[in-house]
């Protein structure tokens, strides 16, 4: 809390006013959501490098990344306040992924 006095040209006015400083922790956001949505969105990346006869592989490898987003943006949703910003990076993972998939 602070007090100060304001004056203008012949008048002085007392004032009190409070600086409130708020943090947020973004370690937790890190390791819960952003390290892994990137550690699966790489996963994606492994089916560029499958040998293009192995179908089997890539449509697996492709559920998998898609499920596992889905499953860790439901479970974000859950456990984290509603917030626009981690709603969007999931978002962007799982379209990331869902345009790989496309392109095999």
């Amino acid at each position: 809390m602070f007090l100060s006095i304001v004056s203008r040209v012949s008048v002085v006015y007392p004032c009190v006013g409070v600086n409130i400083v708020l943090q947020r922790k973004y370690a937790y956001y890190i390791v819960q959501i952003y390290v892994p949505s990137v550690l699966i969105v790489i996963l994606s990346w492994v089916n560029f490098w499958l040998d293009p006869h192995s179908v089997p592989a890539r449509i697996s490898l492709g559920l998998l990344t898609v499920l596992t987003m889905t499953t860790q943006s439901s479970g974000a949703r859950a456990d984290l306040p509603r917030v626009s910003y981690v709603k969007v990076s999931l978002l962007l993972c799982l379209v990331i992924i869902v345009y790989l998939g496309l392109n095999f």
